[in-house]
């Protein structure tokens, strides 16, 4: 679904990772700093995790609408204020 008013895209995530028990969100954000993930349960027998994504149109518009806390928990490359 695309936000406007937030400058976002947010949708639902199914992943895929067979041989694994879970997944990390901080391996899913693949090198971006305007993704955040959050949010993922894994189903019962693993192999596949349901979660939350967020896109941001610029780092800015993530600043801005972003919680500082949350902000902080995704690292030293968004926290330049």
């Amino acid at each position: 679904m695309i936000n406007r008013l937030l400058a976002r895209k947010q949708m639902v995530c199914n992943v895929l990772h067979p041989g694994l028990s879970s997944v990390c969100p901080p391996s899913t954000r693949r090198k971006s700093d305007v993704v955040f993930c959050f949010g993922f349960r894994t189903n019962f027998g693993g192999d596949k995790s349901n979660g939350f994504a967020l896109i941001y149109d610029k780092l800015d518009f993530a600043k801005k609408f972003k919680p500082k806390h949350s902000l902080e928990r995704y690292g030293s490359k968004t926290m330049f204020w």
